[in-house]
């Protein structure tokens, strides 16, 4: 046996030639259809920004060199700004205007002890978190006992009551949270 014997392919059948022709078609098809669809996105995703562009009031691209601003005005003056607008303390850049002072955001605790009002919210939605936790496993845990084939009898029991399950599983939090 010769190397040009073990490098040859084997012939193919007349069916294998068939099936072997039908794929190349496949994938030319394929190609052409990827390239296509590539072209499409290109050419929707160019319409889009160019469209967005000229009717936006700010024109992008003439703004595009200014794009840095936005995070040199996020840096604070000094390395101290964060702490004291976290914990409401007075600033040495105060001014008398409510850019530095916020007396409407404030949760008093007493006459003269408050909290900012975040501190507050961040609570608030700590406690609503553990709540519906809490309310989700308790129902979820009661609900599987009805829902299990091998304890309830019943199959609409079971039926129903693991299509409702279904239901609120796949809803999301946000729909219920408006409710």
């Amino acid at each position: 046996m010769s190397a040009t014997d073990v490098c040859r392919a084997p012939a193919l059948s007349p069916e294998g030639a068939t099936v072997e022709r039908h794929w190349r078609d496949l994938a030319a098809r394929r190609r052409l259809y990827t390239i296509g669809g590539l072209v499409f996105l290109f050419l929707a995703l160019s319409g889009s920004l160019w469209f967005a562009n000229e009717t936006n009031a700010g024109k992008f691209f003439d703004r595009l060199p200014h794009v840095a601003d936005f995070f040199a005005e996020l840096k604070p003056r000094d390395w101290f700004d964060p702490a004291r607008a976290l914990f409401d303390l007075p600033s040495p850049y105060d001014d008398g205007s409510l850019k530095f002072d916020y007396p409407e955001g404030r949760v008093y605790l007493t006459q003269g002890i408050y909290i900012p009002e975040y501190f507050h919210r961040m609570i608030e939605t700590l406690n609503i978190a553990l709540f519906s936790t809490l309310v989700g496993a308790t129902l979820g845990f009661l609900l599987c006992f009805f829902a299990a084939g091998n304890i309830t009898a019943s199959r609409w029991l079971r039926f129903f009551t693991r299509r409702f399950l279904e239901i609120v599983r796949a809803f999301p939090e946000i729909v219920i949270a408006g409710f």
